[in-house]
């Protein structure tokens, strides 16, 4: 039978052993002979949200060159901190 996220307990149960909370998607990367990796899109809470904005602000933003993916690359802006 096929787990279904949000509505079995067994996603709940791994979020909990990762000490992961208000997680809307998890992908958890195991392959062998690379390192273990986790990816988590979670919910943030405003206030906490908030707490970023003087952390952010020590740091200057450069413009740096974009990678070359194509025609559209010209649209495409990184920042490195």
């Amino acid at each position: 039978m096929a787990i279904v996220a949000g509505h079995d307990y067994v996603c709940a149960e791994i979020c909990d052993a990762l000490g992961i909370k208000r997680a809307k998607r998890l992908n958890l990367n195991m392959e062998v002979g690379n390192i273990v990796t986790i990816e988590v899109t979670s919910l943030v809470y405003k206030e906490n949200l908030k707490k970023l904005i003087p952390i952010l602000k020590k740091y200057h933003l450069v413009e740096t060159d974009p990678p070359i993916f194509g025609l559209e690359s010209w649209k495409i802006r990184t920042y490195k901190l």
